[in-house]
């Protein structure tokens, strides 16, 4: 996930209103203190009831995966388990590491999926916690970009199985040219 940073930035740039929005349904603005600015937080427990009101928990996602991303991602008060904006996003993105969306992971762990991979299911969760097709419509770009990425997995698929469909006749005609060398002639 780190190495896909580099990714990710512009993808959350993009979506920064959308992630806002998402972030101020459940926030709660922290006490501030003489020269400090207002903190806006979110706990855990309003997470897990955002993500249940975009209607991706439990659809998508176990309480437990919820839970842990929420625990990983809250650097500035371990403790208490609250988020900022940016542990919100952080919180997201590991959120959207768990996804398992067939074309895009194979048989893969979680763990070996490449840089584009984690932007596409970064950005498909996003249009999932959007939902009724609103941020499909407005951003036709981006899902074309995503059918042509999975478009390039699956010419990549058959191409290896056709590269294996000639290797196993290339080595049975081998072994059929070998077995006639091989053969004891019969009178």
């Amino acid at each position: 996930m780190d190495m896909a940073l580099e990714k990710l930035l512009p993808a959350i740039t993009k979506y920064m209103r959308v992630l806002g929005q998402f972030f101020l349904r459940q926030a709660v603005q922290s006490s501030s203190t003489a020269g400090k600015p207002q903190d806006y937080r979110i706990s855990g427990t309003a997470f897990i009831s955002l993500m249940k009101q975009v209607r991706v928990f439990p659809q998508l996602f176990h309480r437990r995966e919820l839970e842990n991303a929420v625990r990983l991602s809250s650097c500035s008060s371990p403790e208490s388990e609250e988020l900022n904006f940016p542990e919100f996003i952080e919180a997201l993105v590991r959120c959207s590491c768990t996804l398992r969306w067939g074309e895009l992971d194979g048989n893969k762990p979680t763990a070996d999926t490449n840089d584009t991979v984690v932007v596409i299911k970064f950005v498909m969760l996003i249009f999932a916690m959007e939902g009724q097709g609103t941020v499909l419509k407005k951003r036709n770009e981006d899902v074309g970009a995503i059918l042509g990425f999975l478009g390039e997995q699956q010419k990549k698929k058959q191409a290896e199985k056709m590269i294996r469909f000639r290797k196993m006749l290339s080595d049975n005609k081998r072994r059929v040219q070998a077995s006639r060398k091989h053969q004891i002639p019969t009178v």
